[in-house]
């Protein structure tokens, strides 16, 4: 719990917490709406119609999105991203000097602070240029769970802390949970039919690979292109991907190896 709260007291959170209740505050807050703002008919700092009603539709959006939203962190990101665009609009509606610099202001957040990713324990190896193809060359028994991620993909960053559980509970000797940088090795990310650009609407793609060659991948393409969203969960990677047959298949194998070991140990004790 107290690791949870901790998460929450990054920069991206607190800094984005501000600005997203910017119009707010300054609206309704004097002396700041005086000196900012036109006052309402009586002479007070209060909303007027047109600003209850930008914001009346942006509770509304958030409503109607929250069913399709997985997780608190997804929520609150997606939550800054609407209040955002909302401020941005009231604060146009006031005066276009502000709406720019507002503006101006969460693009620099946005650089500065980008989403966190996950940052705790895993089982999770990285590849680098070639690393991939040599790995799946040299040892093609081993199954490879390999995630393509983008450091600027907010999706990417939600992904990473149910990678990472996975990781450890399912990684070993035979089945490797593995990343890739697709926007540092675009060559590769190509190959494997992953696009880069910041449109892409397949980042992260994660993709599984036995006896060297690809099985099955996440979200996939259909005809003519189009992606199919995908909600990267640690319920949906269980299922589609196997993981309990996969673990039990591959622990097996490293059941062996140790005994095979200790037998090897045990003779040469004789």
């Amino acid at each position: 719990m107290v690791t949870q709260i901790v998460e929450y007291l990054h920069g991206y959170y607190i800094l984005n917490a501000v600005v997203s209740a910017v119009f707010p505050l300054i609206r309704g807050i004097e002396p700041l709406c005086t000196c900012l703002f036109e006052l309402s008919e009586d002479g007070t700092c209060t909303f007027d119609y047109r600003d209850i009603e930008i914001m009346m539709f942006l509770a509304f959006v958030i409503v109607i999105k929250n069913r399709k939203w997985q997780s608190a962190k997804e929520y609150i990101s997606n939550l800054f991203m609407f209040s955002k665009c909302a401020n941005f609009l009231l604060l146009v509606r006031q005066d276009l000097r502000w709406g720019f610099l507002y503006g101006l202001l969460c693009i620099i957040l946005f650089i500065a602070f980008p989403e966190p990713s996950y940052s705790g324990p895993d089982n999770i190896s990285y590849f680098r240029g070639s690393g991939l193809d040599d790995a799946l060359i040299q040892n093609p028994k081993k199954i490879y769970l390999v995630e393509f991620f983008a450091v600027w993909s907010p999706e990417c960053s939600r992904m990473s802390s149910a990678f990472a559980r996975l990781s450890l509970r399912y990684g070993n000797d035979y089945f490797k949970f593995c990343k890739l940088d697709a926007t540092k090795y675009e060559k590769v990310a190509e190959k494997y039919k992953i696009d880069c650009s910041v449109k892409s609407k397949n980042l992260p793609t994660l993709i599984l690979f036995e006896n060297g060659k690809e099985k099955m991948r996440r979200p996939v393409a259909q005809t003519g292109g189009k992606i199919t969203p995908y909600i990267f969960n640690e319920e949906n990677m269980i299922r589609d991907f196997n993981l309990n047959e996969i673990y039990a298949a591959t622990k097996g194998k490293k059941d062996k190896k140790a005994v095979k070991a200790d037998d090897s140990q045990a003779k040469k004790n004789e």
